[in-house]
């Protein structure tokens, strides 16, 4: 049945090893965080042709053509404008950015045969913005959730998150994979999540009790659309090219020894961080599952190295909170740390004591404060529920 109103929440995640192996058909292994996108769409009370959605945590209003082919302005004078002078639409690159994930998402509705109303939708977030934890990939979540309601249609779970990856493809021109949206749908209490990404195929497995992810945000943050990402997909598929192989996840570490003298020198480098990435991940899940966490933490370290070595994604700051991090040791709480996320900023991740937590954060937040002079954001998390639609706004 059609709703006049319509209430959803999904969450970030936090990838605890695998990076930039999605795309590639590789493994990863994320969790769901207990920090959450809120969605409220209603429809218009009175007759529009056009939508609003609004961002509380930012301030900020957009408004789109209903079906979200088409962006108007920033404020509704200027939208009502645009639309009875039936004049084209602002360029879409003049949009907020943060709105392009919404329409993209409301859009790929219109293309599933659904009639679009005017709306007015409300968000409100306490997931890292920009912070490498998917922020993106939890409103576009919520925004479906939300919206098959609102539309009385029902989608499963993969589907939602296709439709969502599409929509980021489209409107925020982000060619990513579909580990983030996966997560934020799927994510399953006190469980992370070992995904095949060339099969869509999860493994859940238990997170201990003892065990916390702490997520320090560097307060230097990234775009993923300015290019960078980009021009890592399109090294790994010239890589492949080379390696005469469907994708990075059909290569082994011999295999791309053997044809390193035929390759240039950053596009091996490209390839082997996202060949043996692959491997670091799928050992790691196997040790989450013995309760080997000590090994686990060196597995993350060393995908740290790589990232930065090899993918040359990570930034000083980045690597100044992890030097911080593993510095403590196992001793002081510390399993091992890593960059997380997209790169050039956002967040680290470190596996560590739960009954240290707290402590462990004190002691990164403060020296990268005394360090950099700038103060860091700080919360522990337990792997989280995936997205639902809700009866209210809160």
């Amino acid at each position: 049945m059609r709703q006049q109103v319509a209430n959803s929440k999904a969450p970030g995640r936090v990838n605890l090893i695998g990076e930039h192996t999605d795309y590639n058909e590789g493994f990863t292994l994320p969790l769901a965080i207990e920090r959450y996108t809120t969605i409220r769409v209603q429809r218009q009370a009175v007759e529009s042709s056009v939508s609003r959605y609004f961002s509380q945590t930012l301030g900020q209003a957009a408004y789109w053509s209903m079906d979200a082919s088409e962006f108007m302005a920033i404020d509704s004078t200027a939208a009502n404008r645009a639309h009875e002078s039936a004049s084209s639409s602002k360029a879409m690159d003049a949009a907020p950015a943060w709105s392009k994930y919404v329409a993209g998402v409301i859009n790929q509705f219109t293309k599933l045969g659904h009639s679009i109303p005017a709306i007015d939708l409300m968000i409100e977030t306490n997931v890292p913005l920009g912070g490498g934890v998917s922020s993106s990939a939890a409103l576009e979540v919520a925004v479906a959730m939300a919206m098959q309601k609102l539309l009385g249609t029902s989608l499963d779970g993969l589907a939602i998150a296709k439709l969502c990856q599409q929509a980021e493809h489209e409107y925020a021109g982000v060619p990513c994979g579909l580990m983030d949206q996966l997560s934020s749908v799927f994510g399953r209490t006190n469980e992370l999540m070992l995904m095949d990404c060339r099969t869509n195929a999860l493994e859940f497995i238990p997170a201990s009790p003892q065990l916390a992810f702490i997520v320090i945000n560097s307060r230097v943050k990234h775009n993923l659309a300015d290019g960078e990402y980009r021009l890592r997909r399109q090294q790994c598929e010239e890589a492949c090219d080379l390696l005469d192989v469907r994708s990075l996840r059909d290569v082994t570490e011999s295999q791309l020894e053997s044809a390193q003298v035929k390759m240039p020198d950053l596009i091996y480098r490209r390839a082997r961080h996202v060949v043996t990435e692959n491997e670091r991940t799928v050992q790691a899940a196997k040790f989450l599952r013995s309760g080997n966490w000590e090994q686990v933490g060196q597995l993350m370290n060393a995908s740290h190295i790589s990232m930065r070595d090899d993918y040359e994604i990570t930034c000083p700051e980045i690597d100044l909170l992890v030097t911080i991090a593993q510095a403590i040791g196992s001793d002081g709480g510390v399993y091992g740390a890593r960059m997380t996320g997209g790169g050039f900023g956002g967040c680290i991740v470190i596996l560590g004591k739960a009954s240290l937590a707290e402590s462990i954060s004190s002691q990164v937040v403060g020296s990268y404060l005394g360090a950099t002079g700038i103060q860091a954001d700080a919360f522990s998390t337990r792997p989280a529920a995936g997205a639902w639609q809700c009866n209210s706004w809160q």
